[in-house]
């Protein structure tokens, strides 16, 4: 009973210990940067970038949407192949009405695995608010719907099919531009010098003869100067008298 317990317990840790397996996910489109604050004006570049993850890509299509109220493309995406050497896109278009992104490589590409950006777009900010950048997906490995993203590649091998399962999105605020006016400064103006005796033309400009001169008044006098001299003359008969005074009176008593 013991050797059929022990049985037992060592098979279900193999059971439990063995690892699954897990089907990889196909490939995957998103935008990037993911997100981002500009202000009206600045540019924004937005990167297609796409993730093979295990399997060979021979191909994609990207088409996505855009805000027009606050973006305003370029009028066309620009291609990138330095990862996936592939070839020029079949069609490379933007709709600035519908805010509609399309670049189309086809499904003849080299077979590619990785993953780089593809392409990229080129927007300006033109107001403030939201901007959101979706890609055309609505579910994986859509085979049949018009008009979505797909990435080519062959799941089974053989068969060539959209291998594209999932999609990240953007989105992006515009802030209005904050200018800070510099302080100016007005300088003060003045007119032209007059000189007397000036002849206009050589260098002067003559002052014109009904000239009004300012008129220049004076303190009136107070009598100070008269007052100081009186008072000097007395104080000088006073000292006078005080030094012949004593000699005259003196003389007189010895006589």
């Amino acid at each position: 009973m013991i050797r059929i317990l022990t049985l037992f317990f060592v098979f279900s840790l193999f059971f439990v210990a063995s690892p699954t397996h897990v089907l990889a996910t196909d490939a995957n489109l998103k935008c990037s940067p993911s997100t981002k604050t500009i202000n009206v004006g600045d540019t924004l570049i937005v990167d297609y970038l796409l993730d093979t993850r295990t399997f060979q890509a021979f191909g994609a299509n990207v088409i996505a949407t855009y805000t027009t109220d606050t973006l305003q493309a370029a009028s066309q995406s620009t291609p990138v192949t330095t990862s996936s050497s592939w070839g020029q896109p079949t069609t490379n278009t933007v709709d600035a009405n519908l805010g509609k992104i399309t670049l189309d490589y086809g499904s003849s590409q080299p077979a590619w695995t990785g993953s780089a950006s593809i392409g990229q777009i080129q927007f300006t900010a033109k107001a403030a608010g939201q901007a959101q950048f979706n890609f055309v997906f609505y579910q994986p490995n859509d085979d049949t719907t018009p008009g979505v993203a797909k990435v080519w590649g062959k799941k089974d091998g053989s068969t060539l099919s959209n291998i594209l399962t999932d999609v990240n999105n953007c989105i992006y605020v515009i802030e209005a531009s904050t200018i800070t006016p510099s302080p100016t400064s007005t300088a003060p103006t003045f007119g032209p010098t007059c000189a007397a005796g000036a002849t206009p033309g050589q260098g002067g400009t003559p002052c014109p003869t009904n000239t009004v001169r300012p008129t220049v008044s004076y303190l009136p006098k107070t009598g100070i100067i008269e007052t100081t001299v009186s008072l000097l003359g007395i104080g000088g008969i006073l000292v006078l008298s005080g030094i012949f005074l004593p000699v005259f009176l003196f003389r007189k008593d010895n006589d």
